[in-house]
């Protein structure tokens, strides 16, 4: 399932919006949602909880998302 488009971004700090980052996760700049998506639960862990209540709301921000994903 294709959710949207972004770019990861290695980084040697690990820190997101003043917080830090777990570490099994990477940082990733979110171009775009695909529309069907957008309202689609986003997983806990990857932004602040009062910024991103959905897919849609990530559009333009730098999330983090497991590695592994």
């Amino acid at each position: 399932m294709i959710l949207g488009h972004g770019q990861a971004y290695p980084s040697s700090h690990w820190i997101l919006d003043n917080n830090p980052m777990h570490v099994d996760y990477i940082k990733i700049y979110v171009d775009g949602v695909t529309e069907k998506y957008k309202a689609y639960p986003f997983p806990p862990y990857t932004m602040k909880p009062e910024e991103v209540i959905d897919m849609g709301s990530t559009q333009g921000k730098f999330i983090q998302l497991r590695r592994k994903a």
